[in-house]
C-alpha cells in the first residue's frame, strides 16, 4: 500500500507553513504596535510638564529637580516603550514587508 497522498499533503504543510506563520506574525507585529503606540501616547501625557512655551517668552521661573518616584518610573517606562515602538517599526520595515 502507498502513501504518495500523505507525502503530498506533508510537502504542501511545509511550504505553506512558513507563509501561514509570516501572516500571524504580521497581524501580531500590528498589532502590538498599536498598543504600544497607545501606551506610549498615555506615558507621554501623564509626565507632569516641566517647562513650556512660557519659558521661551520669559515666564519660566521654575526651580529644576530631579525626577524622583513615580515620575522617575513614568519616565522609564517611557523610554522602554519608544524603544520597542521603535524595534517593531524596524523589524516590520525590513523582515515583514
Amino acid at each position: 500500500m502507498t502513501f504518495s497522498w500523505l507525502a503530498g499533503i506533508l510537502e504542501m504543510i511545509k511550504v505553506l507553513l512558513p507563509v501561514f506563520l509570516l501572516k500571524i506574525m504580521e497581524k501580531i507585529v500590528s498589532i502590538l504596535q498599536i498598543i504600544i503606540s497607545i501606551m506610549l501616547i498615555v506615558a507621554v501625557l501623564m509626565q507632569q510638564r516641566g517647562s513650556g512655551a512660557g519659558v521661551v517668552f520669559g515666564g519660566g521661573n521654575q526651580v529644576f529637580r530631579a525626577k524622583r518616584g513615580v515620575e522617575k518610573t513614568l519616565s522609564y517606562i517611557t523610554v522602554i516603550l519608544a524603544v520597542i515602538f521603535f524595534a517593531l517599526g524596524i523589524y516590520s520595515a525590513l523582515f515583514l514587508n
